[in-house]
């Protein structure tokens, strides 16, 4: 039985904000994401749990600031970006460095 979560009393969504992907195809990216900052981690001399730790730790700073966009008020959601702005290009750059030893196409389909 799944956890029923309820938002604050007089909280609603933003409605300039899309809709979240299905759940698939966040596994997937979730996935390929992880992939990314772990080649990264380790080619740049990380080993073992550090290098497994790394990915997670952008992502759920990632999760965490999307968490604060969404349940702050308008005046407090820059610390929502605090969180994701850094982490997104974080996540972008570790794709490229993933992709360049193929080529600039490579590294920019890889995104």
């Amino acid at each position: 039985m799944a956890m029923q979560l309820n938002p604050p009393p007089g909280w609603q969504p933003d409605p300039s904000w899309p809709p979240p992907p299905p759940g698939r195809q966040l596994w997937v990216d979730g996935i390929v994401s992880y992939s990314h900052i772990y080649r990264l981690a380790v080619a740049t001399g990380q080993t073992g749990t550090a290098a497994r730790l790394m990915p997670l730790s952008v992502d759920r700073l990632i999760v965490a600031g999307l968490v604060i966009l969404y349940q702050t008020w308008p005046s407090q959601q820059w610390l929502g970006w605090l969180g994701v702005v850094p982490d997104v290009a974080a996540t972008l750059f570790a794709n490229v460095e993933s992709g360049i030893s193929h080529g600039w196409l490579a590294a920019r389909v890889d995104e």
